[in-house]
């Protein structure tokens, strides 16, 4: 137990997270939607969504479980003509930079979490070294000092002072990146009966997360389906 009544156990450097309602929250937002056909050939359609949520008596985010989402919109672009039997659609999503993230939000790890001085060097020393991103630096010998990140060269107090400054520790993310993803799908109709479609997704490889997400969205992909209607 500390003063302040968090209370740590040995496996972790993080407080155990205890979840208890204790304050009032406010939330509004709105949604909007949008179909219309541009041409006999052509048809556009979007929508968009913006949430916010505030703690009543100070205005801060809330520490709401799962976070609140940014906001976020998503637009397509369908070619289809008039009959054939064939369509194809350009599509994207696209959600704004997140920055007000809750206390709760910026401890949870899966948006990244405190990180310290000790925890960096741990995984230089132990996770980044197994998995072979570490070498021996400029005197050959592994396991000192002068051991370096293979990526950028450096070494692991150079790291710590990159991502720490004079710190003793300090969040991962203050904040989660905005992003766009464009993709293109389509399909062909064979008869009354069978169809195969075909959906390439994220095709610029853009990394991308959301809060409480734990990992980054789905890279670059594409996807065929054959289907029988019977």
């Amino acid at each position: 137990n500390t003063t302040t009544g968090a209370v740590f156990v040995a496996a972790s450097a993080n407080p155990v997270l205890i979840r208890a309602n204790f304050t009032d929250a406010r939330e509004y937002g709105f949604e909007y939607t949008l179909e219309t056909r541009l041409s006999h050939d052509f048809t556009f359609a979007g929508n968009f969504t913006y949430y916010h949520a505030e703690d009543k008596a100070t205005g801060a985010p809330p520490n709401i479980e799962g976070g609140t989402p940014p906001a976020t919109g998503f637009m397509r672009l369908r070619y289809q003509p008039v009959g054939k039997r064939y369509w194809v659609e350009a599509y994207s999503t696209l959600a704004y930079r997140l920055t007000r993230l809750s206390s709760l939000d910026l401890n949870d790890r899966r948006t990244g979490a405190l990180r310290t001085r000790g925890q960096i060097a741990n995984f230089f020393n132990r996770g980044a070294r197994v998995r072979g991103l570490i070498n021996a630096g400029p005197d050959g010998i592994t396991g000192n000092g002068d051991d370096r990140l293979t990526a950028t060269n450096e070494t692991v107090a150079q790291i710590q002072n990159r991502l720490l400054g004079t710190a003793p520790s300090g969040l991962l993310y203050d904040h989660l990146p905005g992003y766009g993803l464009f993709n293109v799908r389509g399909g062909v109709r064979f008869g009354e009966h069978n169809q195969l479609t075909f959906d390439f997704e994220n095709i610029a490889d853009q990394a991308y997360r959301g809060v409480s997400w734990g990992i980054d969205g789905p890279g670059r992909s594409i996807t065929a389906r054959y289907q029988y209607r019977f």
